[in-house]
């Protein structure tokens, strides 16, 4: 592995340490909150691993995280979800490079209108979508965040279960 590589993993490492302190909130606007630095970082991985479109996805993706902590407006998510494809699309080189859009749309429908369990079952169907385009791609720490992640909400979901169940 070349120096630019090495240092591109070292990137998507720390976005996955950053990541899987967000998943691990049952508050949703702190969730919201560390997604979007998550998202950041986990960007700059993915442009240099040479995966504009993962980029670009995980960019909106960010955006939409921290806008959403402000409005669930439809139009606002119509709106993100079009400039998803508008500027992710036309850089797909390959089929498995859809996948950073198909599950930064569904992230965006879950953000804006879910909450609770109910977002976090959503945001696993995501986790699936991107740990098999970060291994396809090759990304150890984004493979690691989508992996991770998905056992993270699965505890999140149980503890979220649990809170609601005691104050019954």
């Amino acid at each position: 592995m070349g120096g630019d590589l090495w240092f591109a993993q070292l990137v998507g490492l720390v976005a996955f340490a950053m990541g899987v302190t967000a998943f691990w909130q049952k508050d949703d606007q702190a969730f919201r909150r560390q997604l979007t630095a998550y998202c950041a970082m986990i960007c700059a991985h993915f442009f240099l691993m040479g995966a504009p479109a993962a980029g670009i996805t995980a960019a909106m993706s960010g955006l939409r995280s921290l806008v959403s902590s402000h409005t669930r407006n439809g139009w606002v998510m119509a709106g993100f979800l079009l400039a998803v494809w508008l500027l992710g699309l036309p850089k797909v080189t390959a089929p498995m490079q859809l996948l950073p859009l198909i599950g930064t749309s569904l992230g965006t429908i879950g953000l804006f209108r879910l909450q609770g369990i109910p977002l976090r079952l959503c945001m696993m169907a995501v986790n699936l979508f991107w740990l098999a385009h970060n291994l396809w791609l090759g990304s150890l720490g984004g493979s690691l965040i989508e992996s991770s992640c998905f056992g993270v909400n699965l505890g999140t979901i149980y503890r979220l279960h649990r809170s609601r169940v005691m104050a019954e």
